[in-house]
């Protein structure tokens, strides 16, 4: 039921993946699976990633048993400020992509959507801005990045 991520686009981009891995004698390393019900970040979903991520990275405590634990304390973080020279989303974005922008920009403005200019970009759906989605294909899916 996911309308972003259908599940037949689903398995042919992790038949893709799964290729590539064995490519790289990396089969084991490769995990895919499916949920029932829209995109969302749903407790099983977050429960699903915290324990890959938990595993892959030889961590302890997966994932909390209620959402509204909080699995790292004040005392937990890797520093106890952000360094002065630690880079934000939108600067890490632009290095990562050549592109200088002035202000405070969105993704989308520093990987605009592949669109002519007379489609306009209206959300189609109250879970997130089309635009939004869009530049996030552009930046993790498209080619050279």
């Amino acid at each position: 039921m996911d309308s972003l991520f259908p599940e037949d686009l689903f398995h042919h981009t992790a038949r893709k993946i799964r290729h590539v891995y064995r490519q790289l004698d990396a089969d084991d390393a490769f995990h895919a699976r499916v949920f029932s019900g829209e995109h969302s970040w749903d407790l099983a979903r977050t429960k699903a990633l915290g324990g890959f991520l938990a595993e892959s990275l030889g961590l302890g405590k997966a994932a909390p048993d209620d959402p509204q634990e909080k699995l790292l304390s004040d005392s937990d973080r890797c520093f106890p400020t952000w360094p002065d020279d630690a880079l934000d989303a939108a600067a890490l974005a632009q290095q990562l992509s050549g592109k200088s922008i002035e202000g405070k920009p969105e993704l989308w403005d520093v990987f605009p959507p592949k669109n002519p200019e007379n489609i306009a970009l209206g959300d189609v759906t109250s879970r997130g801005s089309t635009r939004q989605i869009f530049a996030q294909f552009e930046a993790f899916l498209c080619d050279g990045r």
